[in-house]
């Protein structure tokens, strides 16, 4: 879990600082992301700055309304002896989020207060936490791609803007497994299964010289691949993309 700021303008950070343009109010989307397969299972639009765990509950029940889990990883941002009993009461699920937020205590010897916090003090799980970097990940992956300066001015229409950006790069995704499942099923296939293959004539509809498909990208190369290897192993919401 994990949160993100975009921009309303084509301005960079950068160029306002020099021309000394006053800070303002930025969109700011709050999401949960499954660290498997790096898909967003929900998505809160606010506006920042503003402390993360405003959104919190809301945004945890929308994704496991969605997608049952059993673990939420969280910076210390969302830290709070009340959200880890939400969670665990309301949803069973484990929060682990690190108990630093507060004032800093000199004594090393120090326990947070609370159940749940002071039990994470004690038995920090370093290694499930290490996880956490996957919902970074993902929102780099969606400035990169799609872009980090939104087009439209109104605040609704920069809500469906973000929501729809977030729909597109989980698309983007399942297209990514579904040609990699069809590809990995092509070549695990025994050769003694396969039908034998002939070359089309050069000007015949099927020709990839004919039909564009070695000019037309990688992605169609792979289709093609697909189509030529073995009809029988791609399935059935491949199809309709070969035709």
């Amino acid at each position: 879990m994990d949160s993100t700021g975009l921009e309303t303008r084509h301005v960079s950070t950068y160029f306002s600082k020099r021309c000394g343009r006053k800070y303002h109010r930025y969109p700011k989307l709050s999401a949960v992301v499954d660290i498997n397969s790096h898909l967003f299972l929900s998505a809160v639009i606010d506006r920042g700055p503003k402390p993360d765990d405003l959104e919190f509950r809301r945004v945890v029940r929308q994704a496991h309304r969605r997608q049952p889990f059993g673990a939420l990883l969280g910076h210390a941002g969302y830290d709070g002896d009340s959200h880890h009993r939400f969670l665990y009461r309301k949803l069973g699920v484990v929060g682990v989020i690190p108990p630093k937020r507060g004032r800093p205590s000199k004594d090393r010897r120090y326990v947070p207060h609370g159940f749940f916090r002071s039990a994470l003090a004690k038995l920090w799980p370093v290694a499930e936490y290490g996880q956490r970097w996957q919902a970074e990940t993902l929102f780099s992956m969606l400035k990169r791609l799609l872009g980090s300066a939104l087009r439209n001015r109104r605040s609704a229409a920069i809500d469906r803007e973000i929501l729809l950006r977030v729909l597109t790069i989980n698309l983007m995704i399942l297209l990514c497994l579904l040609l990699r499942t069809c590809f990995q099923r092509t070549r695990a296939k025994p050769l003694s299964s396969r039908r034998p293959h002939v070359e089309p004539a050069p000007n015949s509809p099927r020709s990839p010289t004919a039909s564009g498909l070695d000019q037309r990208g990688p992605v169609l190369s792979i289709f093609a691949r697909c189509q030529r290897s073995s009809r029988e192993s791609c399935s059935a919401s491949c199809r309709p993309a070969l035709t």
